[in-house]
């Protein structure tokens, strides 16, 4: 697969995307009622108002850094900033919100690209995702799945990249310390992808260094906002585990090889999803 050269239409399209997504995600926001952003349980069972709180309120519970590790030291100062300069907090956190959804779109679009997915192709593939079920839903409000998606994405375009490029160990660091920052699941996505093109000693070595990179980050936030707990080490989350409403041993079983074997489709590198998309 050869590299391909960006043009001034990818620049132009990306404008357009950009646009797009974020008046989308913004006009989109502007519908939901008050209860919706500012309360939990009531859209999807999501936990907008606390995420809300978190955005906008210092001094609200962070503790759900102990799996969304730099969330709030991410969001909090960019709604802060912007407040500061005569924004009222909810137009800040929803221009916030808008331009992820920008971002996001553009990524994708740029790693499709990367991919050697033509122009168009590349436009009617990013026209579906925009208006996928999860982009409607989770672009529009103020949660933790859009920015974890962000960060998903930037990795999708580094392995893209990788196919063409030698990157350093500083590089990959960066990736996985990224892929960890907004969820702990997701930091599954950076070692694969460091794992890919390194050896396993190496991997290793970065999975570490992006730990403490991490880890500083998180000590600084928790400096920030008092009530910010450290990640790995709640045991909350193993009572989602298990449900009996989620099935028996055959669906669950069932599940956890499809995953795994859609990671490891995705992990040997762009070139497989490449020869898929075709």
């Amino acid at each position: 697969m050869s590299s391909i050269k960006l043009t001034r239409i990818d620049v132009f399209v990306c404008i357009a995307l950009f646009s797009i997504a974020t008046l989308g995600s913004y006009v989109g926001y502007a519908q939901l009622k008050s209860i919706v952003i500012k309360k939990s349980n009531v859209w999807f069972q999501a936990d907008i108002g606390r995420v809300y709180k978190n955005m906008t309120e210092p001094s609200s519970d962070h503790s759900r850094t102990k799996v969304h590790p730099l969330f709030s030291l991410t969001t909090a100062p960019v709604v802060y900033a912007v407040s500061e300069l005569g924004l009222p907090k909810e137009s800040a956190v929803r221009l916030l919100v808008a331009c992820m959804a920008g971002l996001g779109l553009v990524l994708f679009y740029f790693t499709l690209r990367h991919l050697s997915i033509p122009i168009f192709d590349s436009i009617i593939f990013s026209a579906f995702f925009a208006i996928s079920s999860a982009a409607i839903f989770w672009t529009t409000v103020p949660e933790t799945y859009l920015f974890g998606s962000i960060t998903i994405l930037v990795i999708l375009l580094f392995m893209a990249l990788a196919e063409h490029r030698v990157f350093t160990n500083g590089h990959y660091i960066g990736i996985s310390a990224l892929s960890l920052s907004m969820t702990v699941t997701n930091w599954m996505a950076g070692i694969a992808a460091t794992l890919a093109n390194n050896s396993l000693r190496r991997t290793i070595r970065i999975t570490v260094d992006a730990f403490v990179v991490v880890t500083v980050l998180w000590a600084i936030q928790h400096a920030m906002f008092p009530t910010a707990e450290f990640f790995l080490l709640s045991p909350e989350e193993r009572n989602y585990m298990l449900l009996e409403e989620s099935g028996g041993i055959f669906e669950k079983t069932t599940v956890f090889f499809f995953l795994a074997a859609s990671l490891f489709i995705w992990s040997i590198g762009p070139k497989s999803m490449h020869f898929v998309m075709q």
